[in-house]
């Protein structure tokens, strides 16, 4: 950390009046100066889809498919074409969010038409014979 001391003076030539502001705890404050210039664009990133394992990437990939990037669901990492080459297995970037709650349960949806009427079945084998029943009462002569 840098002390300054005494006079201090910050401008840059055509810029606009900066405000210094020193509150009671001894911070400086500085008001916002001049944009600088606009950088360079950066590489974009296009997910291109999902393959089940790293070796599964695609290859063939050169210096134009630079930013071209898939989903590997074995590891659940993006890993993106550098222009020369993957990131190595395991260094992918995570981008894949936490699983998010369950929705509400959707409407009942309408009753089906019925269905055809299945073929007669082949008969079942013979039951095990029941217990005796009960002796029945004596009858009239």
């Amino acid at each position: 950390m840098t002390e300054l001391c005494g006079r201090v003076r910050i401008g840059l030539p055509g810029a606009p009046a900066t405000r210094v502001v020193v509150p009671s705890g001894g911070r400086v404050l500085v008001s916002p100066g001049v944009p600088g210039p606009a950088g360079s664009d950066g590489v974009s990133l296009a997910i291109q889809g999902r393959v089940d394992s790293y070796g599964d990437l695609p290859s063939g990939l050169d210096g134009e498919d630079a930013g071209r990037g898939w989903i590997v669901d074995e590891d659940g990492l993006l890993y993106v074409w550098s222009g020369k080459s993957f990131p190595q297995v395991g260094r992918g970037v995570s981008c894949l969010g936490p699983q998010g709650e369950r929705g509400p349960a959707g409407p009942r949806g309408e009753r089906g038409e019925r269905g055809l009427t299945g073929e007669q079945g082949e008969p079942g084998p013979q039951g095990e014979r029941g217990p005796a029943g009960p002796r029945g009462e004596r009858g009239e002569r």
